[in-house]
C-alpha cells in the first residue's frame, strides 16, 4: 500500500496487490460528463451523458467479446426508452511475455551483470498494442523491459529516472545484444 501511494488497496481479495495491478483484468472509469455541472443547484435530468472507460485485458480475452459483454450489461441496466451507444476508440488483444526461453535468460543475465543482483521478474499490465503484431509477425519471443527503479513512479505525473540507472540500462542492453550473438 505504501509503495503505491494509495490510502486503501481495493480489488479481488484472492490476489495479492502486485497481481491485481499487473496481471488481472481491469475496467477503469476515466471520466464522466453529463447534466448540470455549473455553480449552484438545478433539478434536471440530463438529455445526454457520457462515460469514458479503459480496460486491461489478459490472455484468452477477446476485445470484441468483452465489448459485447459490457454493452449487454449496460443495456440490462438501462431504463426503457433510453438509448445507449458503446464506441470503441481503440483496442488490441492482450499479450503476455514468456520468460522461459534463451532470449529471456540472456536479458536476465545482462541485467544481473550490470546491476550486480538477480533480476526481479515483475509482470506489469500496460498497453503497447503493437506488441502482438511484433510477436505474430516475427514469431520470436517478445520481451518488454525497463530500467529497474522501484520508486520511479512510472507513467505518473512525477515519473523520474536516476541518470546512473539510465546509463547502466544502456550497458545492460549492449550486453544483452552481445549475448544474443553468442
Amino acid at each position: 500500500r505504501q509503495a503505491s501511494g494509495a490510502r486503501v488497496l481495493e480489488g479481488e481479495p484472492a490476489f495479492m496487490a502486485l497481481e491485481r495491478t499487473g496481471s488481472r483484468p481491469t475496467l477503469d472509469a476515466n471520466g464522466f460528463l453529463g447534466g448540470f455541472v455549473g455553480q449552484g443547484e438545478k433539478t434536471v435530468i440530463p438529455a445526454r451523458a457520457f462515460a469514458k472507460v479503459s480496460l486491461r485485458l489478459v490472455p484468452n480475452q477477446d476485445p470484441m467479446a468483452v465489448r459485447a459483454a459490457i454493452e449487454k450489461h449496460i443495456q440490462s441496466l438501462t431504463t426503457p426508452g433510453v438509448e445507449i451507444e458503446v464506441k470503441v476508440l481503440s483496442s488490441a488483444p492482450p499479450v503476455k511475455c514468456r520468460v522461459d526461453n534463451p532470449v529471456a535468460d540472456a536479458l536476465r543475465a545482462a541485467y544481473s551483470e550490470v546491476f550486480g543482483k538477480d533480476t526481479a521478474l515483475i509482470r506489469i499490465g500496460g498497453s503497447i498494442p503493437v506488441s502482438v503484431n511484433f510477436q505474430e509477425a516475427i514469431g520470436a519471443p517478445l520481451l518488454i523491459s525497463g530500467i529497474p527503479q522501484a520508486d520511479a513512479a512510472a507513467h505518473s505525473p512525477n515519473e523520474r529516472l536516476v541518470v546512473d540507472n539510465y546509463l547502466r540500462g544502456i550497458e545492460a542492453v549492449i550486453r544483452f545484444i552481445c549475448k544474443l550473438g553468442e
